[in-house]
């Protein structure tokens, strides 16, 4: 179950930071400011949801390198991270829902 929470957490922590990046970036030409100082912002906190991912790929049995790496350096990459490990998840439970397994098909 430790997998699901580490998933949630990384999850919540990406919506924040694209919200908040586009929060600040808004905010940033308002006030007439470069956005460039936007960027080290971004991969600072991007460390959190990678980290997240990370525990989450080991808890599933997967390197957390491989998808804790990528995910730290760029955040579509953690996006995608975060996606490919909650899919198997997504699958369990429409299947738990409709009741459907391969062998019906």
């Amino acid at each position: 179950m430790t997998d699901r929470k580490n998933l949630s957490r990384a999850g919540w922590l990406l919506i924040a930071e694209f919200v908040g990046i586009f929060v600040l970036a808004y905010a940033f030409i308002r006030a007439g400011l470069s956005t460039d100082y936007l960027f080290p912002v971004i991969l600072l906190f991007n460390l959190l949801p990678a980290w997240f991912i990370a525990k989450a790929a080991r808890d599933h049995g997967k390197s957390p390198v491989l998808y804790g790496l990528p995910s730290a350096l760029f955040p579509a990459l953690a996006l995608f991270a975060w996606t490919r490990l909650n899919s198997a998840h997504l699958w369990q439970s429409l299947e738990h829902k409709y009741g459907r397994t391969d062998d019906e098909a």
